[in-house]
């Protein structure tokens, strides 16, 4: 059984794999594209349009 894929929401806090940075989801799914959210880097800097297949959520990495 396949798990379900992570889908972010507006305010969520998750790790961008590309970028390898933590960043907090500023948009909902959509807004921008299927399936693409924009985000800004927790400790500050400008913002990109990150895929949500290359977000996971912060709470699963600090298991």
């Amino acid at each position: 059984m396949a798990a379900t894929p992570y889908r972010p929401s507006k305010d969520d806090e998750a790790y961008d794999t590309k970028s390898r940075r933590a960043v907090k989801v500023r948009t909902d799914p959509g807004t921008y594209g299927t399936d693409h959210v924009w985000v800004k880097p927790v400790n500050g800097g400008r913002g990109w349009l990150a895929a949500c297949k290359d977000l996971h959520p912060s709470a699963e990495l600090r298991e």
